[in-house]
């Protein structure tokens, strides 16, 4: 992999241009010694080698970091202001987006994981996350209590688009929200729990939008074993995805408290994620090799 000195300019080199042209709004006041492309660089650096706590990161920066960053943050400083810019996040996000070449534009991938808030157990007995819900894990088999971050991918593994829902809404009550901002005249392939014609007919009709998922086994029309296989082939690459986002930016263990919390962290990790594939992209490597960025 490229040397962290060599990621973390390019890093802050984009992330600086962007808090120049887009400042964020602040009280008046003087001006932080601690500026806010330091602060958002040393996040998805740490975010990009699996630091998800914020404790761990400022520790992080603090023992290592040091020559890049000669005076940081405390905690409680770092937590207050990260937590006012998930709009930043989500705007750099785009940015990077913009710059990166999408494989073969016309195939697009979508699909949901769970993002747990807490344990099971415990979830009846706290006044924490009134925005969440009960919901099932079929890859699991088992309920947790939560959301879910609805994904939208192209062919090479890239988040294009998310949405976060509570853990009980439907797959398919989604799709057309979210197909409807990224893939407008794509192909989209979706599992079973996209499956329904009313909503495939209209995403076609107003969007030219071609969605496709298996059919059931008690449908009379079905595809041939051969479609279904390049079609699960296919929906690989989004599982991949989602087993990053879990293993290694544990999105199902962000330690937040609040729905705001969560988002910015969410938001956070996946603007890292985007950085991490558009780096990898610039020095020629694999657009999802991150697993060598690592401490």
């Amino acid at each position: 992999m490229p040397d962290m000195a060599t990621v973390l300019t390019t890093i802050f080199t984009y992330v600086d241009d962007f808090c120049q042209a887009q400042p964020i709004k602040r009280r008046s006041g003087p001006e932080p010694e601690v500026s806010d492309s330091e602060v958002i660089t040393a996040a998805l650096w740490c975010e990009l080698v699996g630091i998800a706590s914020e404790h761990e990161q400022v520790r992080f920066v603090e023992t290592y970091l040091r020559p890049f960053f000669p005076r940081f943050l405390d905690r409680s400083r770092y937590h207050r202001r990260r937590s006012v810019m998930a709009g930043t996040f989500e705007r750099m996000r785009r940015m990077v987006l913009a710059e990166l070449p999408l494989a073969l534009q016309d195939l697009h991938i979508l699909d949901s994981t769970p993002v747990p808030v807490m344990c099971f157990r415990r979830s009846g007995l706290t006044p924490l996350f009134p925005e969440a819900a009960y919901g099932y894990c079929a890859a699991k088999r088992e309920h947790y209590f939560g959301f879910k971050l609805h994904l939208v991918v192209d062919r090479t593994g890239i988040p294009l688009h998310f949405e976060l829902t509570p853990a009980n809404v439907a797959d398919g009550s989604m799709s057309e929200e979210l197909l409807t901002v990224s893939s407008a005249g794509h192909v989209v392939l979706g599992d079973k729990g996209y499956l329904s014609q009313k909503t495939q007919t209209q995403l076609f009709s107003r969007q030219g939008t071609l969605l496709l998922t298996p059919t059931r086994r008690n449908q009379k029309r079905r595809e041939s074993k051969a479609e279904r296989d390049l079609l699960n082939a296919w929906r690989q690459r989004i599982e991949v995805v989602n087993a990053m986002l879990k293993d290694r930016f544990e999105i199902g263990a962000t330690l937040a408290k609040t729905l705001k919390g969560l988002v910015v962290r969410l938001v956070a990790k996946l603007t890292a994620f985007v950085f991490g594939i558009f780096i990898n992209r610039l020095h020629g490597r694999p657009p999802l090799a991150l697993a060598d960025w690592a401490v």
